[in-house]
């Protein structure tokens, strides 16, 4: 079976049930963006951060190279969270300032290129069992692309849905791809 094609510019979501297998799949993500060019941004766990920085290494990619030279942002997804939310829902004010102020400063360094999004904030959130914050901030950050030249990948704990299949229907639903833990990685861009 070949792996999956994802377009350039996308907003997918990543279904996960082995958080190595997750981090490998972001790994491949970021780094066939800087490849191509493209910085990325990403919003995670420090755990999630600590792998994909590892698997990143494994690619020999340098990353505080790349951070140093603006190609890279690390930020946490918890306190990400804390800036954009407003009594458990996220506030669009308050997450368009976040992301076009994170957006912009990659653009500032790198002109307007197309920039990579990885994010787990909606895992968190659902995690609290905030189902409609997490479909929220999705279709924020439908907006977001669509506002920027910017693909975005979300990574969702499989075992978030297993109490609502209408849950798991209206995340895929807002995502152009759906990509399972076992899935290929992402094919490079064209």
């Amino acid at each position: 079976m070949s792996p999956p094609v994802i377009p350039r510019y996308h907003h997918s979501v990543q279904l996960y049930e082995e958080s190595d297998a997750h981090v490998r799949t972001v790994g491949a993500f970021v780094a066939e963006g800087l490849a191509a060019g493209q910085p990325a941004i990403v919003v995670a766990t420090a755990r999630h951060r600590e792998g994909i920085i590892n698997d990143l290494y494994t690619r020999l990619i340098n990353c505080d190279k790349a951070i140093q030279a603006g190609q890279l942002s690390m930020l946490d997804a918890a306190e990400t969270l804390r800036l954009i939310m407003v009594d458990d829902a996220p506030d669009p004010g308050r997450f368009e300032k976040a992301f076009s102020a994170a957006i912009e400063h990659v653009q500032q360094r790198h002109g307007h290129v197309p920039i990579r999004v990885y994010g787990e904030m909606v895992d968190l959130v659902c995690a609290r069992g905030l189902t409609t914050a997490a479909l929220q901030l999705e279709m924020l950050g439908n907006k977001l692309s669509m506002q920027y030249d910017v693909g975005i990948l979300c990574g969702y704990a499989r075992g978030r849905f297993e109490e609502s299949s209408a849950f798991l229907r209206d995340v895929c639903s807002l995502h152009s791809h759906v990509v399972e833990s076992d899935s290929a990685p992402f094919a490079k861009s064209r």
